[in-house]
């Protein structure tokens, strides 16, 4: 992930954005989400948003992006 932020690779960040689960390093997914709004990735974004418990921020931007 961090490589994939690095070099701006969004659509592998897509697919591993997919596959978010329990087991994932919660920093790395907050940098991903920080990386996926840079780049107006917010769907991306929302769904890591939901995965890492932050639902308040996520329904935030949700609405605010017409996710």
């Amino acid at each position: 992930m961090d490589i994939a932020m690095q070099r701006n690779l969004t659509n592998l960040i897509d697919d591993i954005s997919t596959g978010v689960g329990d087991g994932d390093d919660p920093e790395v997914m907050k940098s991903s989400v920080s990386f996926l709004m840079q780049n107006q990735q917010f769907e991306k974004a929302v769904e890591i948003m939901v995965n890492l418990g932050q639902l308040e921020e996520a329904l935030t931007i949700a609405e605010k992006h017409n996710v």
